[in-house]
């Protein structure tokens, strides 16, 4: 598989998983329509209830801890490592 194929196979499997995340909001924004109104301001009250407990515990910045596992390893099927080396060695022949 050539380079151009595994960053396009990479950018499928990235907005692949974005999808599945977009296709749950919307399940929830779709059910949470569906409530009787004091069923929805019960969620709302919750939410904002999570969101201030959360927001206390963090800083305003993520951390990368957060990012950890977030993706399959090796992503698009190469070690971190081996991608980093290999994409130094093209851009010094390019240089050259």
């Amino acid at each position: 598989m050539g380079k151009q194929a595994r960053q396009l196979a990479c950018l499928v499997a990235v907005e692949s998983r974005f999808m599945d995340m977009q296709t749950s909001y919307e399940d929830v924004l779709q059910r949470a329509e569906k409530l009787p109104p004091g069923q929805r301001l019960l969620l709302i009250e919750h939410l904002i209830r999570q969101m201030r407990s959360t927001q206390t515990e963090q800083d305003a910045h993520p951390a990368w801890e957060d990012y950890a596992a977030s993706a399959p390893y090796p992503l698009c099927g190469e070690d971190a490592q081996a991608w980093v080396s290999r994409t130094r060695r093209e851009s010094d022949k390019s240089r050259n």
